[in-house]
């Protein structure tokens, strides 16, 4: 059996506990669009993790709500695919096996993480399982071979400081707080306020920065939510809006409000594409929601 997984940090942890329980002969990795849109090769039996739905999976673990799945397709299906603060917490809940019992912190942790329930100093001075978490980011999704690595590593039952102290982790730490300073001067640099929206327009850059997405929200405590601009092509941008997780006042489901510029997402964060020439106008239009 195949196991199909997304690359992040609630991604690996639910493939190491995985992989502890079933037998499963190769790890691959993907991305939601790449399930929905039928761009990966799935087996009859396969099993899929942290993603959306595939017809032939006959193993699915996923913390959304499957309403959305026709049940006639779940027959015979495996598994645990509801609503949930992680993906590895409904693992390690249905498996509830002796051999899965070392990860009981480690699940706790990625329930905190996945959900965003972080404190200021877990965004300005991570530490432990966050730090690591960190490190796991969609930028590096072709770099396979360190997601694998640290799979390895945590089905080891090391504690996050001897996850630390290894080398490729570190050297991945390393990079992180490299990328996160550079990062820090450009918000600075193309970030504004509007009424309580943060506003970063990264559209006159060739390449658009990359940083921890959460890091904005200290810099700006007055901020409610983020909206991130940048490039897409030559003719759109892309519209990347979040709630701050520590100025937690904006009530506005986002991801249903961004469904009305051809987006969506979930109600705490979203995407959507706008055309180049009407952008501004569109812009404007998603602030003003925003504000209520």
């Amino acid at each position: 059996m195949q196991l199909f997984t997304r690359p992040d940090f609630d991604g690996v942890v639910s493939t190491a506990m995985i992989t502890s329980v079933e037998l499963i002969q190769e790890v691959n990795y993907s991305t939601p669009q790449d399930v929905i849109e039928r761009q990966i090769e799935i087996d009859f039996g396969d099993a899929i993790v942290h993603l959306p739905f595939h017809p032939d999976a006959r193993l699915w673990f996923q913390n959304h709500d499957a309403s959305g799945v026709n049940p006639a397709m779940l027959k015979g299906v495996r598994g645990s695919y509801k609503a949930a603060a992680s993906t590895s917490r409904l693992i390690y809940d249905f498996y509830h096996s002796d051999k899965l019992s070392k990860y009981s912190h480690l699940v706790d942790e990625v329930d905190r993480i996945a959900a965003a329930n972080l404190t200021v100093d877990d965004i300005k001075s991570p530490n432990g399982w966050v730090l690591i978490s960190y490190t796991v980011d969609p930028r590096f999704l072709q770099e396979h071979e360190y997601t694998s690595f640290l799979i390895d590593e945590i089905k080891l039952g090391l504690s996050p400081d001897q996850v630390i102290a290894k080398a490729p982790v570190a050297k991945r730490i390393k990079r992180y707080f490299q990328d996160e300073e550079v990062y820090q001067e450009m918000l600075a640099k193309h970030t504004k306020m509007n009424g309580k929206a943060i506003v970063t327009d990264f559209r006159d850059l060739e390449t658009a920065p990359h940083g921890n997405r959460f890091s904005v929200f200290p810099a700006y405590p007055d901020g409610n939510v983020h909206i991130r601009l940048q490039a897409a092509g030559m003719r759109r941008v892309k519209a990347s809006v979040s709630k701050s997780i520590t100025n937690k006042t904006c009530n506005v489901d986002i991801g249903k409000m961004l469904e009305e510029f051809g987006g969506g997402g979930p109600a705490g964060a979203g995407t959507c594409m706008l055309g180049h020439k009407t952008a501004d106008q569109r812009i404007e239009q998603i602030i003003n929601k925003l504000k209520g």
